[in-house]
């Protein structure tokens, strides 16, 4: 494992498919994944553009505080 500077982890992510940074935009990322259906379902809703980035990233901030 190597750790990037925020630039080059913004690089990669940037050419990642749009279905992974979905993914990763409405992943809880420092905990274990519970609902794997539930993930994809989410992704699939930021990607159609029916659940807004910012509603997708509080619920996830809300989840890790544990909220």
């Amino acid at each position: 494992m190597e750790v990037l500077t925020p630039a080059e982890s913004d690089r990669l992510f940037a050419v990642c498919p749009s279905a992974a940074r979905a993914a990763s935009a409405v992943s809880a990322q420092p905990r274990s994944l519970a609902d794997v259906p539930a993930l994809r379902e989410r992704a699939r809703a930021l990607l159609a553009g029916t659940e807004p980035i910012l509603a997708a990233t509080a619920a996830v901030m809300n989840a890790v505080a544990g909220r």
